[in-house]
């Protein structure tokens, strides 16, 4: 069964959240916040719980910009459905800040954009298109913990 998570990137007024993992996947690593869909929940309001538990960020599920999906395989096989939002905030935030979840810390576009072995792997590829106003469906695919290849899959993946 393909499990469905979600990715919620938030600008803040000293750049763009991203937290770095205490947990794995990518224990470590500088990550997106979101999480795994509770029974019959939306991709929004996914996100937007999400985002609360984890930074305590409240944004409407009708305020996240909608970025695309990524099909995540690995080892040949389609694992996950990732649901990408992007939201925006005013408020001023501590960082950086530790909670159960992890690191919270915030970046400018050029720190994500840049060669940055810190990311998830295919953080940086999404962020190219979706930091420059593109929305698209992505598919990643990874040979063990190495991606491999990372493209636009618009209707390539069936709903």
């Amino acid at each position: 069964m393909v499990k469905k998570y979600t990715l919620v990137t938030v600008k803040t007024p000293s750049g763009w959240l991203l937290i770095n993992r205490t947990n794995p996947p990518y224990r470590g690593m500088w990550n997106t916040l979101g999480g795994k869909f509770l029974p019959n929940e939306t991709p929004a309001n996914c996100a937007s719980r999400e985002l609360q538990e984890e930074s305590h960020i409240i944004i409407p599920p009708h305020d996240l910009i909608n970025g695309g999906r990524v099909f995540w395989h690995v080892d040949g096989e389609l694992r996950a459905e990732l649901f990408a939002f992007f939201g925006h905030t005013e408020d001023e935030l501590v960082m950086p800040r530790a909670t159960r979840e992890g690191i919270l810390a915030t970046f400018s576009k050029d720190w994500l954009l840049a060669d940055n072995p810190g990311l998830v792997p295919d953080l940086q590829p999404l962020l190219h298109y979706a930091l420059n106003g593109e929305r698209h469906d992505y598919a990643s695919y990874f040979t063990g913990d190495r991606l491999e290849d990372f493209r636009i899959a618009d209707g390539e993946i069936d709903d």
